[in-house]
Protein backbone atom coordinates (compact mmCIF):
# COMPACT_ATOMS: atom_id res chain seq x y z
CA UNK A 1 0.00 0.00 0.00
CA UNK A 2 1.14 3.19 -0.18
CA UNK A 3 1.43 6.34 1.92
CA UNK A 4 -1.00 8.32 0.03
CA UNK A 5 -4.19 5.17 0.68
CA UNK A 6 -2.94 4.58 4.23
CA UNK A 7 -2.70 6.18 7.52
CA UNK A 8 -0.98 4.87 10.45
CA UNK A 9 -3.39 5.01 13.80
CA UNK A 10 -1.58 4.21 16.96
CA UNK A 11 -4.51 2.68 19.65
CA UNK A 12 -3.58 3.53 23.41
CA UNK A 13 -2.09 0.53 24.62
CA UNK A 14 -1.08 -1.39 21.55
CA UNK A 15 1.82 -1.15 19.48
CA UNK A 16 0.42 -2.46 15.86
CA UNK A 17 -0.88 -0.17 12.45
CA UNK A 18 -4.34 0.15 11.94
CA UNK A 19 -5.24 0.30 8.52
CA UNK A 20 -8.85 3.01 7.90
CA UNK A 21 -10.56 2.69 4.85
CA UNK A 22 -9.43 5.28 1.85
CA UNK A 23 -13.16 6.38 0.75
CA UNK A 24 -14.79 7.68 3.89
CA UNK A 25 -11.46 10.06 4.68
CA UNK A 26 -11.81 11.38 1.47
CA UNK A 27 -15.25 12.36 2.01
CA UNK A 28 -14.80 13.30 5.37
CA UNK A 29 -11.93 16.17 3.72
CA UNK A 30 -14.30 17.20 1.35
CA UNK A 31 -17.28 17.91 3.57
CA UNK A 32 -15.31 20.00 5.81
CA UNK A 33 -13.57 21.91 2.96
CA UNK A 34 -17.37 22.73 1.90
CA UNK A 35 -18.48 23.77 4.85
CA UNK A 36 -15.50 26.21 5.63
CA UNK A 37 -16.19 27.57 2.23
CA UNK A 38 -19.88 28.24 2.96
CA UNK A 39 -19.22 29.95 6.09
CA UNK A 40 -16.70 31.96 4.98
CA UNK A 41 -18.99 33.17 1.75
CA UNK A 42 -21.92 33.73 4.47
CA UNK A 43 -19.75 35.92 6.52
CA UNK A 44 -18.41 37.86 3.71
CA UNK A 45 -21.94 38.24 2.60
CA UNK A 46 -23.26 39.29 6.24
CA UNK A 47 -20.35 41.64 6.34
CA UNK A 48 -21.26 43.43 2.62
CA UNK A 49 -24.67 43.81 4.05
CA UNK A 50 -23.41 45.20 7.19
CA UNK A 51 -21.44 47.89 5.23
CA UNK A 52 -23.93 48.27 2.78
CA UNK A 53 -26.25 48.96 5.53
CA UNK A 54 -24.06 51.13 7.01
CA UNK A 55 -23.68 53.51 4.28
CA UNK A 56 -27.29 53.31 3.34
CA UNK A 57 -27.74 54.82 7.10
CA UNK A 58 -24.86 57.16 6.70
CA UNK A 59 -26.13 58.34 3.33
CA UNK A 60 -29.76 58.81 4.98
CA UNK A 61 -28.52 60.65 8.05
CA UNK A 62 -26.46 63.05 5.33
CA UNK A 63 -29.17 63.82 3.23
CA UNK A 64 -31.37 64.61 6.11
CA UNK A 65 -28.77 66.49 7.60
CA UNK A 66 -28.94 68.35 4.41
CA UNK A 67 -32.66 68.46 4.26
CA UNK A 68 -32.51 70.14 7.74
CA UNK A 69 -29.56 72.67 6.92
CA UNK A 70 -31.56 73.37 3.76
CA UNK A 71 -34.61 74.12 5.76
CA UNK A 72 -33.17 75.97 8.22
CA UNK A 73 -31.13 78.03 5.61
CA UNK A 74 -34.65 78.44 3.70
CA UNK A 75 -36.57 79.45 6.90
CA UNK A 76 -33.49 82.10 8.01
CA UNK A 77 -33.48 83.56 4.83
CA UNK A 78 -37.20 83.82 4.68
CA UNK A 79 -37.24 85.54 8.31
CA UNK A 80 -34.58 87.64 7.57
CA UNK A 81 -36.31 88.82 4.51
CA UNK A 82 -39.52 89.63 5.94
CA UNK A 83 -37.63 91.17 8.75
CA UNK A 84 -35.78 92.80 6.39
CA UNK A 85 -39.02 94.22 4.85
CA UNK A 86 -40.40 95.38 7.66
CA UNK A 87 -37.75 97.62 9.05
CA UNK A 88 -36.98 98.74 5.46
CA UNK A 89 -40.59 99.91 5.50
CA UNK A 90 -40.67 101.32 9.20
CA UNK A 91 -37.40 103.20 8.54
CA UNK A 92 -38.98 104.72 5.30
CA UNK A 93 -42.10 105.96 6.73
CA UNK A 94 -40.07 107.12 9.23
CA UNK A 95 -37.74 109.31 6.86
CA UNK A 96 -40.62 109.90 4.69
CA UNK A 97 -42.77 111.55 7.72
CA UNK A 98 -39.22 113.25 8.95
CA UNK A 99 -38.50 114.48 5.24
CA UNK A 100 -42.20 115.96 5.55
CA UNK A 101 -41.49 117.49 8.46
CA UNK A 102 -37.99 119.25 7.69
CA UNK A 103 -39.95 120.11 4.24
CA UNK A 104 -42.97 121.61 5.74
CA UNK A 105 -40.51 123.65 8.41
CA UNK A 106 -38.35 124.97 5.73
CA UNK A 107 -41.41 126.03 3.45
CA UNK A 108 -44.34 127.12 5.38
CA UNK A 109 -42.65 130.58 6.29
CA UNK A 110 -44.23 133.57 7.33
CA UNK A 111 -42.13 137.12 6.82
CA UNK A 112 -43.43 139.88 9.21
CA UNK A 113 -43.01 143.21 8.45
CA UNK A 114 -45.61 145.08 10.98
CA UNK A 115 -42.92 146.66 13.16
CA UNK A 116 -40.85 148.05 9.55
CA UNK A 117 -43.82 149.38 8.48
CA UNK A 118 -44.73 151.28 11.21
CA UNK A 119 -41.46 152.98 12.17
CA UNK A 120 -42.05 156.45 11.06
CA UNK A 121 -38.10 157.49 11.38
CA UNK A 122 -35.48 155.06 10.82
CA UNK A 123 -32.20 156.16 11.87
CA UNK A 124 -29.32 155.16 9.90
CA UNK A 125 -26.57 157.94 10.21
CA UNK A 126 -25.74 160.04 12.29
CA UNK A 127 -22.70 163.18 11.25
CA UNK A 128 -21.09 165.44 13.83
CA UNK A 129 -19.77 169.02 12.21
CA UNK A 130 -18.42 172.10 13.99
CA UNK A 131 -18.66 175.54 13.10
CA UNK A 132 -17.25 178.30 14.07
CA UNK A 133 -19.24 182.05 14.13
CA UNK A 134 -17.19 185.15 13.62
CA UNK A 135 -18.98 188.41 14.63
CA UNK A 136 -17.13 191.37 14.26
CA UNK A 137 -18.39 195.35 14.90
CA UNK A 138 -22.12 193.88 16.58
CA UNK A 139 -23.17 196.13 18.89
CA UNK A 140 -22.59 199.32 17.12
CA UNK A 141 -19.13 198.34 16.32
CA UNK A 142 -17.79 197.65 19.37
CA UNK A 143 -18.31 194.37 20.54
CA UNK A 144 -16.43 191.68 19.07
CA UNK A 145 -17.16 187.76 19.94
CA UNK A 146 -16.13 184.44 18.45
CA UNK A 147 -18.13 181.18 19.14
CA UNK A 148 -17.26 177.40 18.33
CA UNK A 149 -19.97 175.21 18.16
CA UNK A 150 -20.50 171.54 17.73
CA UNK A 151 -22.97 169.82 16.34
CA UNK A 152 -24.79 166.25 15.05
CA UNK A 153 -27.09 165.89 12.64
CA UNK A 154 -29.30 162.75 12.11
CA UNK A 155 -30.32 161.03 8.89
CA UNK A 156 -33.55 158.93 8.58
CA UNK A 157 -35.70 157.26 6.43
CA UNK A 158 -39.58 157.22 6.79
CA UNK A 159 -40.50 153.37 6.33
CA UNK A 160 -44.43 154.35 6.93
CA UNK A 161 -43.79 155.66 3.11
CA UNK A 162 -42.12 152.85 1.41
CA UNK A 163 -43.51 149.71 -0.95
CA UNK A 164 -42.88 145.75 0.41
CA UNK A 165 -42.80 142.89 -1.93
CA UNK A 166 -43.05 139.80 0.29
CA UNK A 167 -42.60 136.21 -1.33
CA UNK A 168 -42.92 133.70 1.55
CA UNK A 169 -42.46 130.85 -0.69
CA UNK A 170 -39.31 131.75 -1.99
CA UNK A 171 -37.93 133.68 1.50
CA UNK A 172 -37.28 136.97 -0.52
CA UNK A 173 -38.27 140.91 0.50
CA UNK A 174 -37.80 143.87 -1.31
CA UNK A 175 -38.30 146.75 0.69
CA UNK A 176 -38.42 150.66 -1.67
CA UNK A 177 -38.36 153.63 0.78
CA UNK A 178 -37.74 156.91 0.06
CA UNK A 179 -34.07 158.34 0.69
CA UNK A 180 -32.89 159.15 3.54
CA UNK A 181 -33.34 162.47 5.31
CA UNK A 182 -31.27 165.02 7.18
CA UNK A 183 -34.35 165.40 10.05
CA UNK A 184 -32.30 166.45 12.88
CA UNK A 185 -29.50 168.95 13.51
CA UNK A 186 -28.79 169.31 17.37
CA UNK A 187 -26.15 171.48 19.27
CA UNK A 188 -23.85 169.55 21.39
CA UNK A 189 -21.65 171.98 22.07
CA UNK A 190 -20.53 175.86 22.71
CA UNK A 191 -17.15 177.88 23.52
CA UNK A 192 -16.76 181.47 23.63
CA UNK A 193 -13.70 181.96 21.52
CA UNK A 194 -13.23 185.33 21.75
CA UNK A 195 -15.09 187.92 22.92
CA UNK A 196 -14.11 191.76 23.43
CA UNK A 197 -15.82 195.14 24.64
CA UNK A 198 -14.15 198.35 23.38
CA UNK A 199 -17.08 200.42 24.84
CA UNK A 200 -15.87 202.76 27.48
CA UNK A 201 -18.12 203.96 29.71
CA UNK A 202 -20.40 201.01 29.70
CA UNK A 203 -21.06 197.04 28.46
CA UNK A 204 -24.57 198.01 27.39
CA UNK A 205 -28.03 196.45 28.13
CA UNK A 206 -27.71 193.13 29.47
CA UNK A 207 -30.64 192.50 27.29
CA UNK A 208 -28.35 192.91 24.07
CA UNK A 209 -26.08 190.32 25.20
CA UNK A 210 -29.27 187.95 25.55
CA UNK A 211 -29.66 188.98 22.07
CA UNK A 212 -25.93 188.46 20.41
CA UNK A 213 -26.09 184.88 21.78
CA UNK A 214 -29.29 183.95 20.42
CA UNK A 215 -28.50 185.57 17.53
CA UNK A 216 -24.98 183.25 16.99
CA UNK A 217 -26.69 180.43 17.85
CA UNK A 218 -29.09 180.23 15.35
CA UNK A 219 -26.39 181.19 12.81
CA UNK A 220 -25.00 178.40 14.39
CA UNK A 221 -27.41 175.81 13.89
CA UNK A 222 -27.94 176.97 10.21
CA UNK A 223 -24.01 176.86 9.12
CA UNK A 224 -24.06 173.39 11.00
CA UNK A 225 -27.05 172.22 9.01
CA UNK A 226 -25.57 173.32 5.61
CA UNK A 227 -22.54 171.46 6.78
CA UNK A 228 -23.37 168.24 7.38
CA UNK A 229 -25.78 168.23 4.31
CA UNK A 230 -22.84 169.07 2.15
CA UNK A 231 -20.76 166.59 3.74
CA UNK A 232 -19.00 164.72 0.82
CA UNK A 233 -17.79 161.39 2.80
CA UNK A 234 -21.02 161.24 4.73
CA UNK A 235 -23.13 161.27 1.84
CA UNK A 236 -20.87 158.45 -0.13
CA UNK A 237 -21.85 156.05 2.31
CA UNK A 238 -25.25 157.47 3.34
CA UNK A 239 -27.27 154.71 1.11
CA UNK A 240 -24.74 152.07 2.13
CA UNK A 241 -25.78 152.18 5.69
CA UNK A 242 -29.12 152.86 5.36
CA UNK A 243 -29.74 149.42 3.57
CA UNK A 244 -27.76 148.09 5.90
CA UNK A 245 -29.71 149.79 8.86
CA UNK A 246 -33.16 148.17 7.08
CA UNK A 247 -31.76 144.82 6.05
CA UNK A 248 -30.63 144.60 9.80
CA UNK A 249 -34.39 145.84 11.53
CA UNK A 250 -35.86 143.24 8.64
CA UNK A 251 -33.86 140.23 9.68
CA UNK A 252 -34.38 140.88 13.50
CA UNK A 253 -38.02 140.39 12.96
CA UNK A 254 -37.78 137.18 11.25
CA UNK A 255 -34.53 134.99 13.05
CA UNK A 256 -36.59 132.22 12.12
CA UNK A 257 -35.96 132.50 8.71
CA UNK A 258 -32.00 132.63 8.52
CA UNK A 259 -31.49 131.94 4.52
CA UNK A 260 -33.88 135.06 4.57
CA UNK A 261 -33.09 137.28 1.26
CA UNK A 262 -33.74 141.27 1.65
CA UNK A 263 -33.26 144.10 -1.19
CA UNK A 264 -33.59 147.63 -0.66
CA UNK A 265 -34.35 150.19 -3.42
CA UNK A 266 -34.71 154.03 -3.20
CA UNK A 267 -36.97 156.40 -4.51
Amino acid sequence: MTKKNKRAVKKAGEGTLVKEPAGENRVEKGEGIKLRHILTGLAVLFGVAALVLTGVSVAIRLNAISEAADDAVGSFSAGFSEKSDEVREAMGAKGYNNGFEDFRTVNDVTIHLEDVRRTAKLEVMKVSSVVYIHDTGTLEGKVIAWLKVSGTGVYTVDMTAGEYVVDNENRYVLVRVPEPELSQVEVKDKEKKLYKDRRWLTNGDPGQGVDLAIAQLAQAQTELTEDIRNNRYANESLEGNARLMIESLVRSLNSDIPDLTVEVEFF
